[in-house]
This record gives C-alpha cells, structure tokens and sequence, in this order.
C-alpha cells in the first residue's frame, strides 16, 4: 500500500483572492477625485444662488423705486432739489439692501431748465458690489406721458 501524503493546496498566482495594496490606492485616489469634483460643484452651485439672489433683489429694487417715481407729476421730476433730480441719486435707495447700492436716474431727451418733454423717457441704474467685490450694473427703462 500506498503510503498518504497529506495535500496543502497552494495558490497560483491567478487564484489569488482579496485586493492588492495599489489597487486600494488606485480606488482612493478616484473616489477622492469624485469627491472634489462634488464638492467643487456644490460651491459652484451656492455661489450662482447667491449672484442670483443678489440680482433678483437689485430687480426688485429697482421696481420699487420705478413705482415711486412714475406716481409723481411728470413736471416736478426732473427738477434740481427734488430726491428724483436729473442725474442724481437717489438717496432712499442707497446701500438698502445690497452692499455699495446706488440707484442713479436719469431722463434722456430732457435737458435741464428747460420743458419736460412729453413721453418723459426715465432710466434708472442701479449699482452694487456683489459678494465677491465685483462691480455689477442693472438699468430699467420706462416712460411716463403727461
């Protein structure tokens, strides 16, 4: 008979199980890539909100100041001393709601001293400073008929 010999079975290097050291890294580095890239897209993403929610309060702004102005008697607007003087700012509206805010006015067509013409052309220009200390200008235009 025979004499057994007790069989250790031996791995190949094809049979190997379970993961080797760099291709843990490997795996790190692109999940750490993904990551950032996440993250990055996340501030992006706050930031484009807040330049957005800054200009819908310059819009707003500036409408509010339109509605002030168009109540008012065509005449009494463009006139030196009053707060809607021809090329003045407004000083209501200044740094209301938005850092820097400046809202300047103007009446094209009109020159000073003389008749307001009739449509009274209006262009108001708001300026700002946005968050991050860039200068931003928005302008809105209406008129207003005697």
């Amino acid at each position: 008979m025979r004499k057994q010999r007790l069989r250790i079975p031996r791995k190949r290097a094809g049979q190997r199980h379970g993961f080797s050291l760099i291709e843990t890294m490997i795996g790190i580095t692109v999940v750490m890539i993904a990551m950032m890239a996440s993250l990055a897209s996340q501030i992006a993403a706050s930031n484009l909100q807040r330049s957005s929610r800054e200009t819908n309060q310059a819009v707003m702004d500036l409408k509010a100041c339109m509605d002030e102005i168009l109540v008012q008697p065509p005449a009494a607007l463009p006139a030196a001393g009053t707060p809607y003087a021809d090329n003045g700012l407004i000083a209501a509206y200044t740094d209301l709601h938005l850092s820097g805010e400046q809202i300047r006015v103007d009446y094209p067509g009109y020159v000073a001293g003389g008749a307001v013409p009739n449509p009274l052309t209006i262009v108001l220009t708001l300026t700002w400073t946005d968050y991050a200390g860039r200068a931003r200008e928005l302008t809105l235009s209406s008129m207003k008929t005697q």
